[in-house]
């Protein structure tokens, strides 16, 4: 009696944990539809931030918009950092300093920044940040 009372119990709080666990994990991630995936945009500039952590990689990215004026910052979000080191990303392929070549789609509010789909290296290496890029 005492074993079925416990695997009862143990069941009642595995299923208490999982109702309580997965919507707290899907309402957790947003929605891209603050992107306008119908425009792309290419801008180029000076990396000022790149922060290579969970749950999406971020690159802030100085433009210059107008001489003698100051820069206007750029933020673009790509995936996680699983996904962009199956397309050859790691933490040091970035660094502050970097001229850059960004190609995104662009926040729907028009704010400066975007959904970051290819992002080309000082070195004029392409480097993509799209999920079906990735080679199995």
């Amino acid at each position: 009696m005492f074993r079925n009372t416990l695997v009862r119990m143990t069941g009642l709080t595995l299923a208490v944990a999982a109702a309580i666990t997965i919507p707290s994990m899907s309402s957790a991630h947003h929605s891209f539809a603050m992107f306008d995936a119908s425009k792309q945009k290419t801008i180029s500039g000076t990396v000022s931030k790149f922060r290579f952590s969970n749950p999406h990689v971020y690159i802030v990215i100085d433009v210059a918009e107008k001489p003698g004026a100051a820069p206007t910052s750029y933020l673009f979000e790509g995936p996680t950092p699983a996904i962009l080191g199956r397309l050859g990303w790691n933490r040091t392929i970035l660094k502050p300093g970097d001229k850059v070549k960004m190609q995104f789609h662009p926040m729907r509010d028009g704010k400066p920044g975007g959904n970051a789909l290819r992002l080309w290296l000082p070195s004029g290496k392409m480097i993509s940040l799209e999920n079906e890029d990735i080679k199995y």
